[in-house]
């Protein structure tokens, strides 16, 4: 990726938008040569940080490529456990952060040591510094960034991931939008979510475009848990993107009123890191907006397949990557072969690809038509009822969130003769609302797959509580635990549909 950031500085082209004012890719690699030097003097082959989208998060990330030293990228909404887990996990010595601020999350033993500001060459604002005395762990060797998937149970997996690779998915974006000329991408995620690194950030730097960069209290995040629409709507207006990134969540919140003229400017918005719902692409296509959806997985380095403009399969998650070949075997299970991941933490020895001809299983359930997938549910997550049947709750689940007084649902099922629904709910919502809602949608699915009871919950799944991963999918046994009291008044109760 240095190739590409050294030949965009010698073009004199313009890397980052941050506050109107331009900075060109030349600054930042000057700002990341002279961290570099820095990071050079430091006894620690993983360099952990956590920052918001900004120029140090840039300058950090290629200084870590300069001086050869693995990137370890944490996100701010990790919880105190999980930040602890990727830091020893790796083996990581050193850990810069930003100074927390209102609602941002922090490990647990920096709220009670006083840590004096340090000033980092090459970056702009004072960072905190952390030094850790953890055990060396065996790392990849051509390991140049740690992503920590947030699964569905359990502490996060570190995928060990290749400059080569992350190089790879982001030309072959590049090269499937070329014909879009993108040349203002509005990083909206988190810098530290591999999508938004790879998919935004690099895509743009290889196309030749710029990246806008903002805190989340510009763009209307608010800590682990809080989105702010409004605000959000406001920033993209102002700053005239052609581009960003959404998880589906965001996509919902920011539909909710179906007012449009935020979007103005925009000609391309991905979607994904979660399933969604068929319901919300119908509708963001009804309002005009130009949204397409896309599929990966971290030991894929971020994005697998994307549709794009002209398709006329709008509920596809489109065709593979021009580096990616794909095939789906007798279960419905997707596999797909190309550049991959080189290993997992933790494992002794690592789980190694042995090249580009190794299929690797993702455990999604696909189905393929003129080579666009469609992705129909995760292996893991089937129910098998106690007639036998195989079914995927994403399915029900999909078409349960096409009711607009249904923002939230899990189906459950497993060993029992029947489907029940976890709802959460529309303010306001009553239950015969929501009778009919399910009625309605019972209507168009076999009498195996029917809901046949449901429950509502007070309090929204989120990545707060745990229940929802950082692309916004359901954390199944999660949800289970922390609305166990709810779900035993799911089965017990006898509010039915129908």
């Amino acid at each position: 990726m240095l190739e590409y950031l050294e030949r965009a500085a010698l073009d004199r082209q313009a890397l980052v938008v941050r506050q109107g004012e331009n900075i060109s890719a030349a600054e930042v690699s000057e700002r990341a040569g002279r961290c570099a030097d820095w990071l050079i003097q430091q006894k620690t082959p993983v360099v952990a940080f956590t920052l918001e989208n900004s120029l140090d998060w840039l300058a950090i990330d290629f200084a870590c490529m300069k001086a050869k030293k693995t990137a370890l990228p944490i996100p701010d909404f990790f919880s105190p456990q999980q930040r602890q887990h990727a830091l020893q996990s790796s083996g990581c010595t050193l850990y810069i952060s930003g100074f927390p601020k209102s609602g941002q999350s922090i490990v647990e033993a920096e709220r009670s040591s006083a840590v004096t500001p340090v000033s980092i060459p090459g970056l702009i604002e004072s960072v905190r510094i952390q030094r850790f005395a953890h055990d060396p762990v065996v790392i990849p060797a051509d390991t140049a960034k740690i992503t920590f998937t947030s699964g569905s149970t359990g502490n996060p997996k570190g995928v060990c991931l290749s400059d080569a690779l992350l190089t790879q998915v982001a030309t072959s974006l590049a090269q499937v939008l070329g014909d879009l000329q993108l040349r203002r991408h509005l990083c909206l995620l988190p810098l530290a979510v591999l999508l938004e690194n790879v998919a935004g950030l690099y895509c743009a730097l290889i196309a030749g475009g710029a990246c806008i960069l903002a805190s989340g209290a510009q763009t209307g995040f608010d800590g682990a848990g809080k989105f702010n629409a409004e605000t959000c709507k406001r920033f993209i207006a102002e700053s005239k993107p052609d581009s960003l990134i959404l998880l589906p969540q965001l996509l919902h919140a920011l539909l909710e009123h179906e007012d449009v003229l935020w979007a103005k400017s925009l000609r391309f918005i991905a979607v994904g890191g979660a399933a969604v719902p068929e319901a919300l692409m119908l509708r963001a296509e009804k309002l005009g907006l130009p949204v397409y959806q896309g599929y990966g997985l971290s030991e894929c380095g971020s994005v697998v397949s994307l549709n794009l403009p002209g398709s006329s399969m709008k509920n596809s998650v489109g065709r593979a990557l021009p580096h990616v070949k794909t095939r789906v075997d007798t279960t419905g299970e997707l596999f797909v072969s190309g550049p991959k991941f080189s290993g997992y933490l933790g494992d002794n020895p690592p789980v190694l690809s042995d090249g580009n001809d190794e299929w690797l299983a993702t455990g999604d359930i696909v189905a393929i038509e003129d080579a666009f997938l469609y992705i129909k549910g995760r292996s893991k997550n089937l129910i098998i009822t106690s007639y036998g049947r195989n079914i995927s709750p994403e399915w029900i689940e999909s078409s349960l969130l096409s009711a607009p007084q249904i923002l939230q649902c899990m189906v459950l099922g497993e060993g029992r003769t029947s489907l029940v629904a976890l709802l959460y709910v529309a303010e306001n919502t009553t239950q015969a609302d929501i009778g009919n809602a399910i009625e309605k949608v019972n209507s168009g699915l076999p009498d195996y797959a029917k809901i046949s009871g449901w429950h509502t919950v007070k309090e929204r799944f989120s990545v707060a509580n745990d229940c929802l991963t950082a692309n916004g999918r359901l954390r199944r046994e999660k949800i289970q635990a922390y609305f166990a009291d709810d779900i035993a008044a799911l089965f017990a109760e006898k509010t039915f549909a129908g």
